[in-house]
């Protein structure tokens, strides 16, 4: 069976300053390998935390079309699900309030 996927080849030119330091510090977090302990404690489905702070609401909201086209944009441009998109832009607008 063939292989129908195809490979960019990128280099740090292809990011930002800010996306190149998160990339180098996962990979060199990946390098230095996780404890047995660590990957056994990993639960199945989504994150119970953000980072540091527990995520314990869900807010779900309707969006028109030109909203969601915008989200997925954004979120696909900064390498992001759609829901860290929204918490990353929730986070800026909510800093600016």
């Amino acid at each position: 069976m063939g292989d129908d996927r195809d490979y960019i080849i990128v280099s740090d030119a292809n990011f930002s300053d800010e996306e190149n330091a998160v990339l180098n510090a996962d990979a060199e977090e990946a390098e230095r390998g996780y404890p047995l302990g660590f990957l056994e404690s990993r639960r199945r489905g989504r994150p119970l935390e953000i980072g540091l702070t527990p995520a314990r609401h869900k807010v779900q909201v309707r969006l028109d079309e030109n909203r969601f086209r915008l989200l997925n944009e954004y979120a696909r441009r900064h390498h992001l699900s759609q829901s860290e998109a929204m918490r990353e832009l929730l986070d800026r607008g909510l800093a600016s309030a």
